[in-house]
């Protein structure tokens, strides 16, 4: 009987331990361009379903862990948003569509205030002597 038990706590081990190694995360690198292939600099990506995610650098390059078959989520303001899954390949070249309809959700306000001033006024040094001050209208 305790070698049944043995055998059976063994077998579970095993069972568990091919689970951990198969859920394993691995790195996705690759880089994000625009429709006439520049890249885009601060491109969100983020791991669908998950709190995991990473921003394109200035050469419109990124790296984030994932695990194969998780779903990558690259978002833009004014381009489409795009679904890439993971598959077997470990870099992928996103390119994003325009949508000129998410420019209309775009809005920026400008305050700004100017006073006039009517008199200048001007002193002019040299060393400890003065040698002149006046007003100016």
């Amino acid at each position: 009987m305790k070698q049944i038990n043995k055998n059976i706590l063994v077998f579970l081990g095993c069972l568990l331990l091919s689970a951990v190694v198969w859920a394993q995360e691995k790195t996705v690198t690759g880089t994000v361009t625009d429709p006439q292939g520049m890249p885009l600099p601060g491109v969100n990506v983020l791991v669908q379903g998950t709190t995991s995610g990473t921003q394109t650098d200035f050469d419109g390059n990124f790296q984030i862990q994932a695990s194969e078959g998780a779903v990558l989520v690259f978002s833009y303001v004014g381009m489409k948003s795009i679904s890439q899954p993971i598959t077997g390949a470990n870099t992928y070249s996103i390119t994003m569509e325009e949508d000129s309809a998410v420019l209309d959700e775009v809005v920026l306000v400008g305050y700004g205030t100017q006073k006039k001033i009517k008199h200048h006024h001007c002193r002019c040094y040299n060393g400890h002597r003065n040698f002149k001050s006046a007003t100016y209208q």
